[in-house]
Formats: C-alpha cells, structure tokens, sequence
C-alpha cells in the first residue's frame, strides 16, 4: 500500500504540489532525506547510551539482584537484550528509519 501511495505520489497534479511546497515549507521529494531535527538526535543518542549502559549493568549486577542461579540468568538474559536493543535503535537512528 506505502508503494502504491509513492507511485502515485509523481502523478500529482502541479496545483497539488505548490500547495503542498507552500504548505509545508520543503521539497515533498526530500522528505525522505531529512535529516532528523537536532532534539530528537540528541535524545536518540541518549536514550541508545541508556540502553547500552543498562544492558552492561545488569549484566556485571551493579545493582546487586541476589547471586543464585535464576537471578544470574536473568540478569544476563536482560542485559544482553537491553544492549542488542540499543544497537537496533542505534541503527534505526543512523539509517533513518525511525
């Protein structure tokens, strides 16, 4: 469906486009080329940081969870999904896909 909209998107008629040019101040075309707006970069980084950071404490338990068997898989089973989660929103940033 998102495939057909852009197919359609260069059948557009030059009234459509100009409104749309005065509308929202860019380039339609570009739109997918943006750069993200220097906040949300910012936070995009901060919150990768967190994630990575949280992943790597629990898995050195610096929050001190009891040292019995389940605990210890659980710690490392969240940190590992914590720091492969900060990865994937490091890379959704990069690529712009989010």
């Amino acid at each position: 469906m998102a495939d057909d909209f852009k197919k359609d998107r260069n059948n557009e008629s030059e009234e459509f486009r100009r409104y749309r040019e005065q509308m929202h101040g860019v380039e339609y075309e570009d739109e997918d080329k943006r750069s993200p707006h220097p906040l949300r970069l910012a936070y995009g980084i901060f919150m990768i940081l967190i994630y990575i950071g949280m992943g790597v404490l629990c898995i050195i338990n610096f929050f001190g969870a009891p040292e019995t068997g389940g605990w210890i898989l659980a710690n490392h089973v969240v940190g590992v999904m914590l720091i492969i989660y900060g990865f994937w929103r490091g890379y959704r940033l990069y690529a712009g896909i989010d």
